[in-house]
């Protein structure tokens, strides 16, 4: 694909305007302003039919974030899938009626043009599964009765019905000279991994990319990830990687994507390549980090992951686009903002590699304990991690030694406040392990490191030695 010498341009001078941003991390907000452009980005929204304002798939929280999209000037809002909880259509009928109530006429408290972005998730074309759940409002309702008030009976119709517009499996729009394309989810199926979820992409920009302008970033907007982006080789929610390699011809284009509900705070959430592809967390609850399935990795069951609701601000100049990360419960930011520099010439802050390899290790504070306790568990405590902006620990590693530096187990903790905003920071850390995962009785003393989200380790701290039968 040819780039224009604006585009070019734009990104050696990126990297003037960028020097010594660490890891091009902005805890301060000092690349913030108002944009050429500026968006909110959410996604898996989930609205059901309560209104209570207590209820976690409520209309409120959908609410209350497009009043601060609005409050701070956007110019559009993208949603990346999953509006509708249980994939009628009366529940994406809330979704564009609360649209109305924050943007009469698709306008803002200022009379300015606010546009609509959204695209279709698993869930509006999730059919009779996600309505014959044992909780859900419809689960009684014979087939013949829901059927017809299923969105993916009618796509077109419940479209045209909840946002006033025309209904396309996959658009384009433009907002301030921007592109945007969005692929709706049209296939009814949800593995979790390797979606076909709209088998057009390729053949979509095989026809369209040319008239896309080379010479700014286009956004591309869909529900699953990109395969092989976001969140590393292995990604709840990923694509087929059909939409990889269309996109990866274009190296101005910027792919938002939901499915996960994994945290903003997961500093994988922004991945660049061939293309730059950002995870959109979700408004409904956070959900555990992938690798959190693998053996011998504790979580806490007593997360509260609906805690967080979480979305972006994004305002895109000439040089940079700068990403707000933003939480709708405690109405703070998540975390430091990125600033991606624009332009073909730029460098890619972004990738695993470069991040990995500039991130600051966590590191335990001064006085940090290790203690371990025998009763009808192992227990184990200790101190967490220091937690700042920058540097967050995502694991623990907590490791059974003996004196000899024999390792008899291994346990990895996901940290209770992986998701969480920088003032609910845990201070302690505990664990229990029954003995029938133990080794034989013996010595031993337990060994604890902090991870970050990259895999990279802060220093250790130990324990006593302690004996049990």
């Amino acid at each position: 694909m040819d780039v224009s010498r604006r585009w070019f341009i734009g990104g050696m001078a990126s990297l003037g305007a960028l020097q010594g941003c660490r890891a091009f991390l902005d805890p301060l907000g000092a690349y913030r302003g108002r944009g050429n452009l500026r968006f909110g980005v959410l996604s898996d929204v989930h609205v059901s039919l309560a209104y209570d304002p207590g209820h976690v798939s409520d209309p409120v929280a959908f609410i209350h974030a497009l009043q601060w999209f609005d409050a701070q000037g956007v110019d559009a809002v993208v949603i990346a899938g999953d509006m509708a909880e249980n994939g009628v259509d009366e529940q994406l009928f809330l979704v564009g009626n609360a649209w109305r109530k924050v943007f009469p006429g698709d306008r803002g408290a200022d009379g300015r043009h606010v546009e609509k972005l959204f695209v279709c998730g698993n869930h509006e074309f999730g059919g009779l599964r996600f309505t014959r759940w044992h909780w859900c409002p419809y689960a009684q309702i014979p087939d013949a009765e829901i059927i017809p008030r299923m969105i993916l009976t009618d796509p077109a119709r419940a479209w045209e019905k909840a946002f006033d517009e025309p209904y396309e499996p996959i658009w384009k729009k433009n907002v301030k000279g921007y592109d945007f394309v969005g692929a709706h989810w049209t296939t009814e199926g949800c593995k979790g991994y390797d979606e076909t979820f709209n088998p057009g992409i390729r053949a979509w920009y095989a026809v369209n990319g040319p008239d896309l302008d080379p010479s700014k970033p286009f956004f591309h907007i869909q529900h699953p990830h990109p395969k092989g982006t976001v969140y590393g080789d292995w990604a709840w929610g990923r694509d087929d990687g059909e939409s990889t390699k269309a996109l990866s011809r274009y190296p101005n284009a910027v792919a938002f994507s939901g499915h996960s509900h994994y945290s903003l705070l997961d500093e994988r959430s922004i991945w660049q390549g061939a293309f730059t592809s950002i995870g959109t967390g979700s408004l409904r609850y956070v959900g555990l980090p992938g690798d959190a399935s693998k053996p011998g990795y504790e979580k806490d069951r007593t997360i509260s992951r609906y805690a967080v609701r979480s979305g972006h601000l994004v305002d895109v100049f000439d040089d940079r686009m700068v990403v707000r990360r933003r939480d709708f419960a405690a109405d703070c930011d998540l975390g430091p903002d990125w600033v991606v520099p624009l332009g073909a010439a730029a460098k890619k802050p972004f990738s695993f590699d470069e991040r990995a390899r500039r991130a600051a290790p966590p590191q335990f504070p001064s006085g940090a304990r290790v203690t371990a306790s025998v009763g009808e568990t192992l227990g184990v405590a200790f101190t967490a991690a220091t937690r700042t902006f920058e540097s967050r620990p995502w694991r623990y590693e907590v490791r059974m030694e003996r004196g000899d530096g024999t390792v008899l187990l291994t346990k990895r903790v996901l940290s209770p406040d992986f998701h969480l905003p920088l003032a609910n920071a845990a201070t302690r850390i505990t664990l229990s392990i029954p003995f029938s995962e133990l080794p034989p009785e013996g010595r031993f003393r337990i060994v604890v490191t902090p991870c970050d989200c990259f895999g990279n380790t802060g220093e250790s701290i130990s324990g006593e030695e302690v004996s049990y039968v």
